[in-house]
């Protein structure tokens, strides 16, 4: 089965999301970088699809998913929620890539039942002894809403310490 794109309405937003494999196989929720879309995920999809049901997110502000007024890493989970609650997805494999990783562990932390495994790529728990440059105005040709940038940069440069606090609530096997 090859992946499909879709369109839900999650808490008065649209989103887009891709999907692979069968309706029946255990859910697989796949969450791309700052910049990217849910088709960072597809050759991954096609393997995954074989024994796995992938539902790749494309997150607020990014591809064909709505823009939104304010992006946080709490929004993004809130937005994760809504759509495991859509798909109804009582539990599942969370898979994140840098951006994606960053609301993957968050959102292990405050839902730890809903995790079955968790993997992480390319990011670190934040914890603020590396700063990152905030452009005061981002390139106008990014392929994403440009105020996601500043918006998350400003949360890694002071991430919330409740974040590295409830590193101990992660507790699903976790690949990093």
């Amino acid at each position: 089965m090859g992946t499909r794109l879709n369109q839900i309405v999650l808490n008065g937003l649209t989103f887009q999301y891709r999907q692979s494999g069968g309706t029946s196989a255990p859910p697989i929720v796949a969450l791309h970088a700052l910049g990217g879309s849910a088709e960072s995920w597809d050759e991954v999809a096609a393997v995954l699809g074989e024994k796995y049901r992938v539902l790749s997110l494309v997150q607020r502000g990014h591809g064909g998913s709505e823009r939104a007024s304010t992006y946080t890493f709490e929004l993004m989970c809130d937005d994760l929620l809504h759509f495991a609650n859509a798909m109804n997805l009582e539990r599942f494999t969370l898979i994140g890539h840098s951006m994606g990783g960053t609301v993957s562990y968050l959102f292990a932390e405050k839902y730890p039942s809903r995790i079955e495994r968790l993997i992480i790529e390319d990011t670190p728990p934040p914890f603020p002894d590396k700063s990152f440059e905030v452009p005061s105005k981002p390139s106008d040709s990014l392929p994403f809403d440009r105020l996601v940038v500043p918006s998350i940069l400003r949360q890694l440069n002071e991430p919330n310490p409740e974040w590295w606090a409830r590193l101990s609530d992660i507790i699903m096997p976790t690949l990093l």
